[in-house]
């Protein structure tokens, strides 16, 4: 296994991440994020400052990817996005332990201290994970599988902030709702 760090410019391996992210976001969700829509953000959001770090195979194939997005004003913190390791990937811990070793030493490097994630640019791309994975989800949250937010804590990441959808079957429930006083 080796890992890369891709620039925006090489946009054949942009476009080659963008198929991976695909496929392995489709192993668990039915309406995975579009080509087409993670080819337009990337176009609108992915600068200079940010790369993608991939773990390939002896076959260039795709085994992880993740990208890492600093602002030159603040690289002491960085932020980590678009992350995917196919979770029927058979030699997963392996993957994710040579993942996750290139990602701490980009950081080193570039003097990134504190990495926060995930953030994808957008709100609508998974800005947080669902942790625990309830067995139905609605269709504004995120879909991840469980392995991805285990993943992030096996690696030391913790739990910054905690959110929750209610879901209004009718107007009926509409009481819990109670009116702003001004």
């Amino acid at each position: 296994m080796k890992f890369k760090i891709v620039q925006h410019f090489e946009k054949s391996l942009i476009e080659k991440i963008i198929s991976f992210m695909h496929e392995s976001e489709s192993i668990y969700n039915k309406t995975p994020t579009t080509k087409e829509a993670y080819s337009n953000l990337l176009n609108l959001y992915f600068n200079k400052e940010s790369v993608f770090i991939i773990v390939q195979d002896e076959k260039d194939a795709l085994l992880a990817c993740a990208s890492i997005s600093t602002d030159k004003n603040y690289s002491e913190i960085g932020f980590l996005g678009h992350y995917h390791i196919p979770i029927n990937l058979s030699n997963r811990p392996i993957v994710k332990k040579v993942f996750f070793e290139a990602i701490n030493d980009y950081c080193l490097e570039q003097k990134t201290f504190i990495l926060i994630g995930p953030i994808n640019f957008n709100t609508w791309l998974s800005n947080r994970f669902i942790y625990p994975v309830p067995e139905k989800i609605q269709y504004w949250e995120p879909n991840n599988p469980s392995q991805y937010p285990e993943d992030f804590m096996d690696e030391g990441f913790e739990i910054d902030k905690k959110y929750f959808s209610y879901f209004l079957p009718n107007t009926s429930e509409m009481e819990v709702m109670k009116p702003v006083v001004t």
